[in-house]
């Protein structure tokens, strides 16, 4: 790539709700999550003239700009090499290992070089500047490729902290940017494998077919990174929202000894659902803690509750796979047998909610509020859950397969009566998209000096 040319791309990552598995999950047992049609977008480009060498981090959601010089990004990498854990050498890590770092003294040097830059920041600044920060040295410190004088700028359609996947879709957009300019960089042509790490390093060999999209591995190299930075905001993440983030589409997740089994469910095409926001802030950890406490004064009593929690992850996944299987042959004119199937495995998914919603209740993590979004759902013929760690945060509310519009204008008639925000959305949809203007232009200007020959 030559050095003056400008990369400009842009990155869309979905929001996510958790169906079922919230809490759950953290033991063991089967989740389901879906992507959601609300978007996370991050632009980068490069070549920005002013100022000198930086990388300008722009977040307008949180009211965020700062401009990072590039020769203190690099004296970060000379001063220190990215920690591993039981101290390992450097020549066991690469771009594809984020899990041989160690996290706490990554994440204590990170800080301290947040601190040089003396920023009068908000803990929610601090957090997003430090996934930043713990995302480019992590996967900038072994490749061989200069530091990028760019914009990135990030914004997005997700309510932050509300459990709608807003900071794991930061994080996927952000290590998707690098990896894409890290690709635009190295790879000269498609096909051929090219080593990627700094000497010193483990060795990397990296290809791929397409710079204008991401591969299976590169999305899984791409979640794993993501999770990563997750673990800033949430400690010690399941990994399902990284996952679906990523991949987009129906997961089912369930954590693993050697690592999560995901299973991507094919687009149902069919599910639309009603977002309701509380309004009340959560706090994921004091939940998910809340939770452990609970089960380890009364393990024989919540051990069941995980178990049929799991049963009805497992019966919903069963249930979104037919309708994915009927969406294949669904033709409008012609499919009033195969409509009455999908009304009816609808229902069932109904049903499930409710069940699900009771069980979160005894778990103790739902809340006053939350049960009257729900109620309100019921008094109309609809089906509500909340979604995510609970205590606040959203609900969602499942609608049938036609003929809801009656219902839909009497329920968010009442949720807007009671002051709570509510959006529809369609569930599904693609993951990590990406947009390469630049790669565009290239492409186009070598078809028209072809043309021209």
């Amino acid at each position: 790539m030559n050095n003056s040319q400008t990369i400009d791309f842009s990155i869309s990552v979905p929001g996510k709700v958790i169906l079922h598995g919230e809490h759950s999950v953290v033991y063991g047992k089967t989740a389901l999550a879906a992507s959601v049609n609300l978007k996370t977008r991050l632009k980068f480009t490069t070549n920005v003239e002013e100022g000198g060498p930086k990388i300008i981090l722009d977040l307008p959601c949180i009211e965020f700009n700062h401009s990072f010089h590039l020769k203190d990004l690099r004296e970060l990498f000379k001063k220190q090499e990215v920690p591993l854990l039981n101290d390992a050498p450097h020549r066991t890590f690469s771009l594809n290992s984020p899990d041989s770092i160690n996290f706490d003294k990554h994440l204590e040097i990170a800080k301290s070089f947040l601190l040089s830059q003396n920023l009068p920041i908000s803990s929610s600044q601090e957090s997003a500047v430090l996934s930043f920060l713990s995302l480019f040295w992590g996967m900038f410190s072994s490749v061989d490729v200069p530091l990028p004088n760019c914009l990135i700028k990030v914004t997005s359609e997700l309510d932050i902290g509300a459990g709608m996947g807003s900071s794991t879709a930061y994080n996927i957009s952000l290590a998707s940017a690098f990896l894409q300019y890290i690709r635009r960089y190295k790879l000269k042509q498609l096909s051929d494998p090219c080593e990627i790490s700094k000497q010193g390093y483990k060795s990397f060999v990296y290809c791929t077919t397409d710079l204008e999209k991401f591969e299976k591995e590169e999305l899984d190299l791409i979640s794993r990174w993501g999770r990563f930075g997750d673990k800033i905001m949430h400690g010690n993440p399941s990994g399902i929202d990284n996952a679906v983030c990523t991949y987009g589409s129906v997961i089912e997740f369930r954590k693993g000894t050697h690592g999560p089994d995901i299973k991507i469910i094919p687009d149902p095409r069919f599910l639309k659902i009603l977002l309701v926001n509380t309004k009340i802030p959560r706090n994921t950890r004091k939940l998910v803690s809340n939770v452990a406490s609970f089960k380890n004064r009364y393990s024989c009593i919540v051990e069941p509750i995980l178990l049929a929690m799991d049963s009805v992850a497992l019966t919903a996944a069963e249930v979104l796979r037919r309708m994915s299987q009927i969406g294949e042959n669904y033709d409008p004119p012609n499919s009033n047998a195969l409509e009455e199937t999908l009304s009816k495995e609808i229902g069932k998914l109904e049903e499930l909610i409710d069940v699900n919603q009771k069980l979160l209740e005894a778990l103790g993590v739902s809340h006053d509020t939350l049960e009257q979004i729900c109620h309100i759902a019921k008094s109309e013929g609809l089906h509500g859950k909340l979604t995510g760690a609970g205590g606040g945060g959203y609900a969602f509310v499942l609608l049938p397969f036609r003929g809801y519009d009656k219902q839909l204008c009497a329920v968010k008639m009442s949720y807007e009566k009671n002051h709570f925000p509510v959006q529809q959305v369609t569930l599904g949809g693609p993951g990590v998209t990406l947009i390469d203007s630049s790669l565009s232009r290239t492409y186009e200007q070598r078809r028209k000096s072809d043309f021209s020959t």
